[in-house]
C-alpha cells in the first residue's frame, strides 16, 4: 500500500452493513452499528479512505468508485468526492476543520470538494435529493442546504468562518440570529468567543473573519487604506498585498490606466467602504475580485466585478448595500453604478455589461437595474413608487410629548394618554405613552413600517393586526422591543446591517445603540443581546471591531463604521431574561 502523506482527514459515520466486494482486511459490521470511514483528501490529488481507521484505501484504484459498507464514494475531482448514503444517513466530519459537521440522509447524495491550500469546503446537493443536508458548526451555528443547493465553509486561522450559499441555504448563528443566505445577504458568519477589556469593562466578543477596508484619498494619487488594523499607503504605480493574522490575503492596485482601485481576495471575507460616504458599501469574499471608482464631492460610487465565472457559485455575485438597507447583486462581467440624488436613497442606478439586481426587504421585491440610467427610492424606480406605504417615524426626545409622522399623517400623544389614529392608505393604529415612558403600537389595520428616532437606521415591520412595546432608557441608551403574546406574527427588526432578527409573540429584543451620551458613546456601531428561553448570556456585535478611518475622518453614525476607542470597552448592562424565540 503507497504511503500517504500530507493528509486532510474526512470522517464519514454510518450505519450500515459492509459490502463484501471491498471488505478484504475489513470487520464486517452489523445493522445499526455505526461505522467511520474517513476521506484523506491530500496535496498531490491521490486521495484515500479509511474505514474503521483500516486502510487507507486509494480511490485511485476504484477509478469507476466503490462501496464501503453500503456508502458509495467516488473520486470526481481534484480532491472532490461525490459521496453517496445507503438506506442509513451519513456524517460527514473533516478533520482541519474542527467541529464541522454535514449529515445526510438516507438513500442522498453529497458532493464535496476540499482546497487545503486555501482551507475551504465547497458543497453541492443534486436537484433530486430527498432531505436538506444539515451542517453543524463548533460554536454552535448552523445551516441547511436544501436540494439543489451549493455552500462554501470557509475556515480562518483564528478558528472564525463564514458560509455563503445559493439555493435552499438558511441557518442560525451561534448567538441565534437567523439567517438566509443568497446573492443579497451576506454569509452566515462565527467563530470563538473571545473576552475583551479589563476589569469591570470585560465582555465577551464573538470573532468573525469579517475585514473592514476602508478607501480613503483621491483617485490618481497616493491612497491611504485601512486593512483591519493594517494602514497602507497605495502609490499608483505599487501594487500591494496585505496578510493579517487571521489568514485574509488582499491584494490591492490602482490601475493607471482608468484610475480604479482594484482589489482581489485570495482569501477573506471583506467590507470595502469610501471615508466620509456612508451611503454604499460594498463586500467581497475568497476568490473574488473588483475595481471600485469613486466621487465623495457627487456622492457616486462605481463597481465593477471582475471575478471569473468558473469560481464557484456561492462567490460569484459582489454585494453592494445602499443606505445599509438595500441589496445590489452584482453578477462577473457587470459594473453598477450608483449616483446619490436627493439621499441615500434617493439616487440613480445604471448597470454596464449586463443586468444587476436589486432587492427591497421592505415589500420582498427584486428589481433590475437595466442598462440605462435610473432613478431609485429605495429598492425600487421611482416610477413604481405608487404603492401605499404606511410608514411611520415616533419621537420622544423631550420625554413629554410622543410626536408620530408619517404616511397616514401626523399626531401627538402626550404622556400618559392612549389615541387611535386614522391616517391615509387605509390605517388605523393605536398608540400609548405610558407614564413610565413605555410605548404601546398597535396596528389595527395596515402593515406599518416603524421608524424610532434613538435607534438610527433601525427599522420595525409591523404585521396587521399585531402589537409592540417600545422602552428606551435615555440614560443608558439600552432599548427594548417587546412583541405581544397575542401577536399572529414575529416582529421582524432590521438592523443597519440588513439582518432581520424577528421577535416572536412573547419575546423581547434589547439593544443598546451608539448614539451621543449613551454608555456606547465611543463607539461607531450596535451591539445587540439575545437570550434564549431565559437562559440568558449569549450576545454579539452587529459588527466587528475595526479600525479609525483614513485621515482620522470620524464615521456618522449609522455609516458601515465599527470603529471603536479599544481603551473603552462597554460594561455588560444588567436586563432581564430576553429572547428572540417567545417565552
Amino acid at each position: 500500500m503507497k504511503k500517504i502523506t500530507g493528509l486532510l482527514l474526512v470522517v464519514l459515520t454510518t450505519k450500515v452493513v459492509l459490502c463484501a466486494d471491498v471488505s478484504s482486511g475489513l470487520t464486517p459490521q452489523l445493522a445499526g452499528e455505526r461505522l467511520v470511514v474517513r476521506f484523506m483528501a491530500t496535496t498531490n490529488n491521490d486521495p484515500a479512505v479509511l474505514v474503521n481507521f483500516k486502510g487507507p484505501f486509494r480511490l485511485a484504484d476504484f477509478p469507476s468508485g466503490s462501496v464501503l459498507n453500503g456508502v458509495r464514494l467516488r473520486q470526481v475531482g481534484t480532491n472532490e468526492l461525490l459521496l453517496g448514503a445507503g438506506d442509513r444517513e451519513v456524517m460527514l466530519e473533516a478533520q482541519g476543520f474542527p467541529g464541522w459537521t454535514a449529515l445526510l440522509g438516507s438513500n442522498d447524495q453529497l458532493r464535496c470538494a476540499v482546497d487545503l491550500r486555501k482551507v475551504l469546503i465547497d458543497l453541492e446537493t443534486p436537484s433530486n435529493n430527498a432531505a436538506a443536508v444539515r451542517l453543524d458548526f463548533h460554536d454552535g451555528g448552523w445551516a441547511s442546504m436544501g436540494p439543489g443547493s451549493t455552500a462554501r465553509y470557509d475556515y480562518f486561522k483564528d478558528k472564525s468562518y463564514y458560509l455563503s450559499g445559493r439555493g435552499k441555504v438558511y441557518g442560525e448563528e451561534a448567538d441565534g440570529l437567523k439567517r438566509n443566505l443568497s446573492e443579497f445577504f451576506v454569509p452566515l458568519t462565527g467563530g470563538p468567543l473571545k473576552k475583551v477589556g479589563s476589569g469591570k469593562y470585560t465582555r465577551w466578543q464573538r470573532l468573525t473573519p469579517l475585514t473592514e477596508v476602508a478607501c480613503g484619498g483621491k483617485l490618481g494619487e497616493t491612497l491611504e487604506i485601512y486593512v483591519g488594523p493594517q494602514k497602507i499607503m497605495l502609490e499608483r504605480h505599487l501594487p500591494q498585498t496585505v496578510e493579517l493574522p487571521n489568514g485574509t490575503v488582499v491584494e490591492l492596485a490602482q490601475n493607471p490606466q482608468n484610475l480604479f482601485l482594484e482589489w482581489k481576495i485570495k482569501k477573506g471575507f471583506c467590507r470595502f467602504w469610501v471615508s466620509g460616504f456612508d451611503c454604499w458599501h460594498a463586500y467581497g469574499l475568497t476568490d473574488q475580485e473588483a475595481a471600485m471608482a469613486w466621487n465623495t464631492v457627487q456622492g457616486a460610487v462605481d463597481l465593477a466585478n471582475y471575478t471569473s465565472t468558473n469560481v464557484f457559485k456561492p462567490n460569484l455575485e459582489a454585494l453592494v448595500r445602499i443606505a445599509n438597507r438595500f441589496s445590489v447583486s452584482v453578477s462577473p462581467g457587470v459594473t453598477f453604478q450608483y449616483a446619490n440624488v436627493f439621499n441615500c436613497i434617493t439616487y440613480t442606478g445604471n448597470s454596464i455589461g449586463g443586468d444587476a439586481s436589486i432587492y427591497d426587504p421592505n415589500s420582498g421585491t427584486v428589481t433590475k437595474v437595466l442598462q440605462s440610467v435610473t432613478t431609485f427610492k429605495g429598492g425600487m424606480p421611482m416610477a413604481s413608487v405608487n404603492a401605499p406605504l404606511n410608514s411611520v417615524k415616533l419621537e420622544w426626545g423631550d420625554q413629554k410629548t410622543l410626536n408620530v409622522s408619517g404616511s397616514p399623517g401626523d399626531f401627538k400623544v402626550p404622556k400618559d394618554s392612549k389615541k387611535i389614529f386614522e391616517g391615509g392608505n387605509s390605517s388605523q393604529m393605536q398608540v400609548g405613552f405610558n407614564p413610565g415612558g413605555q410605548i404601546d403600537f398597535e396596528s389595527i389595520s395596515s402593515d406599518f413600517k416603524i421608524n424610532l428616532a434613538p435607534l438610527k437606521d433601525w427599522q420595525v415591520n409591523l404585521k396587521e393586526g399585531d402589537k409592540v412595546t417600545f422602552q428606551y432608557e435615555w440614560q443608558t441608551g439600552v432599548f427594548y422591543g417587546i412583541a405581544d403574546p397575542g401577536n399572529t406574527s414575529p416582529v421582524t427588526f432590521q438592523t443597519p446591517e440588513g439582518f432581520t432578527p424577528q421577535v416572536y409573540p412573547g419575546g423581547v429584543i434589547t439593544i443598546i445603540g451608539g448614539t451621543e451620551g449613551s454608555i456606547l458613546s465611543k463607539t461607531f456601531g450596535t451591539v445587540v443581546f439575545y437570550e434564549g428561553g431565559g437562559t440568558g448570556g449569549a450576545f454579539g456585535e452587529t459588527v466587528s471591531g475595526g479600525t479609525f478611518p483614513p485621515f482620522g475622518t470620524p464615521i456618522p453614525w449609522g455609516g458601515p463604521g465599527p470603529v471603536y476607542d479599544p481603551t473603552f470597552v462597554p460594561p455588560r448592562v444588567e436586563q432581564p431574561p430576553v429572547t428572540v424565540s417567545g417565552k
